[in-house]
Formats: C-alpha cells, structure tokens, sequence
C-alpha cells in the first residue's frame, strides 16, 4: 500500500489552444500570478475567444515528501459559451 502524503501546489503553468492546435492563452503563476487560473475566455491580447471548445494542458508542480509526485500534466476540455 502506498503511503498518502500531503501535497502543496507551488507552481501552475498553462496553455490553451483552440480546435485548430494554435495557442490562444498561457500562463504561469510567479511574480504577481497566483496559481488560481482565472481565464476569462480572452486571448492572450484580451480579446474575447469565439465560443467553442478549447483544450488545455496545465503544468502543476506540487511540494510533496515523496520526489517523484512532484510534477502532473492535467490535460482537458472547457466549453466557451457566450451568450448575448
């Protein structure tokens, strides 16, 4: 059985990309940046994305006791709805 440890996060980097593979969106946590993502649904420039489906893949970097649990690759989906 494998002993839990508990995990901090200490780093978040992310990209999104639209349907077509083109980045639309990055970001890191450092300096100013929190690690909280708190993507609008704009570009990287501000401007509003079109609704759609956008994938991303996101860099965590946990604290841990255990070396080898310090890094996950989360990869998904998030539907962008506007409405008007």
């Amino acid at each position: 059985m494998r002993n839990l440890c508990p995990r901090f996060v200490q780093r978040v980097e992310v990209v999104i990309v639209d349907r077509w593979g083109k980045q639309v969106f990055k970001y890191a946590s450092g300096g100013e940046n929190t690690i909280y993502i708190d993507w609008d649904g704009r570009d990287d420039n501000g401007k509003e994305l079109s609704s759609g489906i956008y994938y991303y893949s996101a860099r965590v970097t946990f604290e841990t006791l255990d070396p080898k649990d310090s890094e996950k690759i989360i990869k998904g989906w998030v539907q962008l709805v506007r409405t008007e």
